[in-house]
């Protein structure tokens, strides 16, 4: 299932918002389609689990998308021929992905020629709990909102094609919500002097991708390169200019930081120090009442043994 439905998945969703839409027919307002087709392969290894040994069968779920995207296409001849995956037994550095699906629907190591029936065993059960998961309106997903089987509001066939051409170049993943932050969190906890202001510049710089040069698709470049030339180079020469004041001022807001974190512990300290002087003032002036009332003062030097300490409460 990974290299027959999550890889492929991967791709067009990853991949959809830079295709060219004049040779391409697949972009973010076809995804709901991937569901359909996965959905019916799966309900075909439900009703036959030997679909899920069967090469043919595993190998072609996505092959419509594939006849009308030459990227799509590209890319599956890519995963099926060059494409490489660490190995898990590390005898080699990386293995094409092409021996596992050898391996996988024609098996010459004898483990896995025994294990063939548990295998289908085990796609069926992994077939039924994806349907069960994603396609029931029960499930608590939203997936089926997307499914022709289901009349999802959102299903492939609801929306005509002037609708589907509006998500031409749009994303198919949450990435602008979520990569950003990524990026983010890794400037700000990999270094150890940056300001959070400058964390989000960096992050920003890092995902709008400015300097990004595509040399397939120009229209893709980032916005740097569709400058003047002369504007380009003024603005290297600011950044140039500014960036040690920008460092110089870093470090002062950052020295300032750490004095406001050092006298604030010094304040939490001094509360601390008040609290347990009044504490022991407290068991001092309890301990000389006992010791008054009881005339055990005179006692009590005579055994030095004995200290203050022995009146003071447990609670």
């Amino acid at each position: 299932m990974y290299v027959s439905f999550v890889l492929p998945h991967w791709f067009l969703a990853g991949k959809c918002h830079k295709f060219n839409p004049e040779v391409d027919e697949f972009g973010a307002g076809e995804m709901p389609l991937l569901l359909d087709l996965m959905e019916q392969r799966l309900e075909e290894i439900v009703s036959d689990p030997t679909n899920f040994v069967d090469k043919e069968f595993m190998m072609s779920v996505f092959d419509t998308i594939k006849l009308n995207s030459p990227s799509f296409d590209e890319y599956m001849k890519y995963l099926l021929e060059n494409k490489k995956s660490k190995n898990l037994d590390d005898t080699e550095e990386f293995v094409r992905i092409k021996q596992f699906v050898d391996e996988l629907f024609d098996p010459q190591d004898e483990t896995n020629q025994q294990t063939t029936e548990l295998t289908i065993e085990f796609g069926t059960v992994a077939a039924k709990a994806w349907l069960d998961e994603f396609c029931k309106t029960g499930s608590g997903k939203n997936t089926y909102k997307y499914l022709r089987s289901a009349d999802g509001e959102s299903a492939y066939d609801k929306f005509e094609k002037e609708e589907l051409d509006k998500f031409i170049w749009k994303q198919a993943t949450n990435n602008p919500s979520e990569e950003g932050w990524g990026i983010a969190s890794g400037e700000y906890f990999g270094k150890t002097t940056i300001l959070g202001g400058n964390t989000a510049a960096i992050a920003m710089a890092k995902y709008n991708k400015p300097f990004h040069i595509d040399h397939k698709y120009p229209q893709n470049n980032g916005w740097f390169h569709k400058l003047p030339y002369e504007l380009q180079r003024a603005l290297l020469a600011m950044a140039i200019h500014l960036w040690k004041l920008v460092r110089l001022e870093e470090r002062r807001k950052i020295n300032l930081q750490s004095e406001y974190k050092r006298i604030e512990r010094e304040q939490k300290f001094n509360v601390k120090i008040l609290a347990a002087s009044e504490k022991y003032m407290k068991h001092v002036v309890f301990c000389t009442s006992i010791n008054q009332v009881a005339g055990g003062l005179q006692v009590h030097k005579q055994d030095p043994s004995f200290t203050l300490c022995h009146l003071i409460p447990k609670s």
